[in-house]
């Protein structure tokens, strides 16, 4: 609980509550560098997106492993531009799994040096984990 409330004392746009703290899409940089830097959350342990229609919500669990802590950070980012900063400069371990949301969820991270298909072959036409997705077959 201290890390999440340090994170809004530090960030006054950062909502915490529920055992995860909210942020916005445009400050996911900034938090989580300081989340690493500051706060010594040195892991990412994963990220995941799911569809909810009007726009795209991503968890990241990042851990501590020195205090043996997580903290789960949330955010959204809207269907019509479904974008935001790619983590993988940060901790190299973002690089597959943001591939994995793009190649299956269409969102786009900006900066990340490699962002193509990993799952899907590259003339596969849209991305089958959206709920508006709809099969040829």
């Amino acid at each position: 609980m201290k890390t999440y409330d340090a994170l809004s004392k530090q960030f006054e746009y950062v909502k915490t509550g529920n055992g995860f703290a909210e942020i916005p899409s445009e400050n996911i940089l900034e938090c989580t560098e300081w989340l690493k830097n500051e706060a010594g959350y040195d892991y990412l342990e994963m990220i995941t997106a799911s569809d909810h229609n009007e726009k795209f919500l991503l968890v990241y669990t990042l851990i501590n492993v020195v205090d043996k802590t997580d903290i789960i950070i949330r955010t959204s980012v809207p269907r019509e531009k479904p974008e935001i900063d790619s983590l993988s400069n940060i901790w190299t371990g973002a690089d597959f799994q943001e591939r994995e949301i793009f190649d299956l969820m269409g969102i786009v991270f900006k900066g990340h040096k490699n962002l193509k298909r990993i799952v899907l072959w590259d003339g596969f036409e849209g991305h089958p984990q959206r709920k508006d997705f709809k099969d040829v077959i």
